[in-house]
């Protein structure tokens, strides 16, 4: 036998080779026994020194173990690089619609996977759902597999529009999916400050609040040292700086949108999740969430026109991607600016009013929502506070990413409260991003809605303040106010109506392009106003109300409402048609037309709109009616009766034509009829006067 250390030559039987000491082992031909123990003589010098290796190969051998641990637990998240978290509240826009459906209908679970993601979902909160694997009687949590979304938690039902709820999901998904990246995104209705995730099955439709939205995330393993990757809102109004105030502690970057978004049946919003590449960071995520927006919405926008390549030739979009990291520097410029402002209130209040009220509102078909753009409001104030600059600068930088087809909207919103009080008492302060602003808002309000009534309009429709003399030719439209009425004066609006000669007035335009030079309100309706017609035959025509949306030196846009119909329905689906005249189609042509529908709870009188508008094609519908709506706008006594809106008995009227066969055609003004223009002026404390409503000659 020979030593295994050394080499020398040992005779049979010896346990020490007597040149180094080192221990000779008789290996057996059978398998060795686990159990076999090895004397070691700790009093030579060459069982220490064996002894001391003996600790270092154990010693090595731990730390190999340890390191293939942790090596074994990244190679795990790199088989996942990223989880995706949709929290889907259906709501109305599932039950009626099926646009939760619509949206996951394209997600592709091989190129998901093959891109590393998992996809996992919580759904809830409608009536009916339309596809075979979620129940309105759970709320319970899926994952998405070759087969689809498979159940991997039933769960009894539970209010989708509760803060636990939400951190059930957000631990369930953290332990179950271990990956690099967690995106969370909220798929419901959106209401601004308000929150989102409102639930359907509940009263009064319970959805999630800012707060509620704060602790949920204090309960989930995600904060400021495991961050969220990116929060999505696939809803209206969440791209706030109230909202991105709440998520700043929690997730790196938030993508929403300011305005009021729109389902579409004809693309999912959702399909981006199947381009997410492994090696996409936040901004390349959130870019791809926003182009999936734009391309599910343009879809059925560009079917009305030729020029597709036309981002803007669409209803009013707006998404954009925020930096939460910088929120906070954000946040402190922005309560120096409010503490410049709020000590300028006082004396400066009646042109603070003034911007305020024709300042760009967001959601218009439920004014009391109140947002307006952040970096407009500071730009429109800037020289009441040196701090505007710096604001301006905060807000370029946190906002990485903004898409808008309209000029007035840079990514974030904010709420200014004008036409009512829906946040303050006690609200808006817990979410507010300073507490100089908080302050300011509640002040401007109380002031507005204190205000003794303005003396200097007091008079304005007992004095028959009256339209100019105005021409059908020119179509200008021109009152005179008094100095004390150009200080106290807000906005204004004015109205064309048709005298339909059965003691009823057709409303045909409403127009917001106003103009106050020196002591004047101006405008002018000529060649805005159209008719229907028949295709084929121009003199089969009637009056449609229009309402002015923009006015630019190359196009107008307005909108009206039509009633579209399958088959032959009584009245059909109410939608909003927005049409623009130019000069490729100076008698208008369609840009948009999306459904009116807006949930609004009945319980509670005070509810907001929750939006769930939809954009459709007219090829879907067999007929189109047009029409508006008819007011008696003389009380008994002949007079002009200012309150015509609220008191009158106004009666719906119209015709309908196939959806293939109606263009528009330029109103002009006939002389068969008499039509009649008026001023609608608003002042600085929100009371609304009229002027006398004059003939035009």
């Amino acid at each position: 036998m020979y030593c295994s250390k050394c080499g020398k030559k040992t005779e049979e039987n010896t346990k020490f080779c007597s040149n180094c000491g080192n221990p000779i082992i008789n290996y057996p031909t059978t398998p060795i026994p686990t159990n076999i123990s090895i004397p070691i003589h700790n009093n030579s010098k060459k069982g220490i020194q064996w002894d001391i290796n003996k600790i270092l190969v154990i010693a090595i051998v731990f730390v190999v173990l340890i390191i293939t641990i942790v090596v074994g637990k990244e190679l795990l998240k790199t088989n996942n690089s990223r989880t995706i978290m949709i929290y889907m509240v259906g709501a109305n826009l599932e039950s009626d619609k099926g646009l939760a459906t619509r949206d996951l209908k394209d997600l592709d679970y091989h190129q998901i996977a093959n891109h590393k993601v998992k996809v996992l979902l919580m759904a809830g909160g409608a009536k009916t759902w339309q596809n075979n694997y979620i129940s309105s009687d759970e709320t319970s949590i899926y994952e998405l597999t070759e087969n689809g979304f498979v159940k991997i938690d039933q769960r009894k039902r539970n209010s989708m529009g509760k803060a636990d709820n939400l951190s059930y999901f957000l631990n369930y998904s953290y332990q179950h999916s271990k990956t690099k990246k967690y995106d969370l995104l909220f798929w419901n209705h959106g209401g601004a400050v308000d929150g989102s995730e409102y639930d359907e099955l509940t009263f009064n439709n319970d959805n999630i609040k800012l707060e509620e939205f704060k602790t949920a995330l204090e309960k989930s393993p995600f904060n400021k040292n495991n961050k969220l990757e990116v929060v999505s809102f696939r809803t209206c109004l969440n791209a706030t700086i109230e909202v991105a105030n709440v998520f700043k502690d929690y997730a790196n970057y938030l993508v929403a949108s300011e305005e009021v978004t729109i389902g579409s049946i004809f693309d999912s919003a959702l399909k981006f999740i199947n381009e997410i590449e492994p090696t996409d960071n936040a901004i390349e995520y959130g870019k791809k969430q926003i182009e999936g927006y734009k391309s599910s919405v343009t879809t059925y926008c560009n079917y009305y026109h030729s020029k597709s390549e036309e981002e803007n030739y669409c209803v009013d979009l707006t998404y954009s991607m925020i930096d939460l990291l910088k929120i906070e520097k954000l946040s402190d410029s922005f309560d120096k600016f409010s503490s410049d402002i709020a000590q300028k209130l006082t004396t400066n209040y009646n042109e603070f009013a003034r911007i305020r009220a024709n300042l760009n509102q967001y959601a218009v078909d439920e004014p009391a929502y109140d947002m307006i753009d952040l970096y407009d409001f500071v730009s429109h104030f800037s020289k009441y506070s040196n701090s505007a600059k710096q604001v301006l600068t905060n807000i370029e930088s946190a906002v990485e990413y903004n898409y808008s087809n309209n000029s007035y909207s840079h990514g974030l919103s904010i709420y200014y409260p004008y036409n009512k009080d829906s946040f303050l008492n006690n609200y808006y302060e817990k979410i507010s991003v300073s507490d100089e602003y908080t302050k300011f808002v509640e002040q401007f309000y109380q002031l507005k809605t204190t205000k003794e009534k303005n003396k200097s309009f007091a008079s304005f429709q007992e004095k028959k303040v009256k339209v100019k003399d105005v021409k059908k030719e020119t179509a200008d439209f021109e009152i005179e106010l008094t100095e004390d009425q150009v200080e106290n004066f807000a906005k204004a609006q004015y109205m064309v109506f048709v005298d339909t000669k059965d003691g009823y007035y057709k409303l045909l335009y409403i127009g917001n392009e106003v103009k106050l030079e020196k002591n004047k309100i101006k405008a002018n309706v000529q060649g805005k106003l159209l008719r229907f017609a028949d295709i084929e035959y121009d003199d089969i025509s009637n009056w449609m109300t229009v309402i002015e949306k923009e006015v630019t030196d190359d196009y107008i846009e307005v909108t009206t409402i039509s009633f579209l119909q399958k088959g032959m329905a009584i009245l059909g689906d109410p939608a909003t048609m927005t049409i623009r005249i130019d000069k490729d189609n100076p008698n208008g042509t369609i840009k948009s037309i999306v459904l009116l529908d807006n949930q609004k709870d009945n319980s509670n009188s005070d509810s907001l709109k929750l939006f769930s508008n939809t954009g459709v094609r007219l090829n879907d519908y067999t007929f189109i009616i047009f029409g508006g709506q008819s007011y008696k706008i003389q009380d008994d006594s002949g007079k002009f009766n200012p309150n015509f809106l609220q008191k009158s008995s106004g009666t719906f009227t119209g015709n309908y034509l196939p959806t293939n066969q109606f263009h528009f055609i330029k109103e002009n003004f006939s002389s068969e009829y008499d039509y009649y223009a008026v001023f609608k002026v608003e002042d600085i404390s929100g009371q609304v006067y009229y002027s006398e409503i004059t003939k035009m000659k």
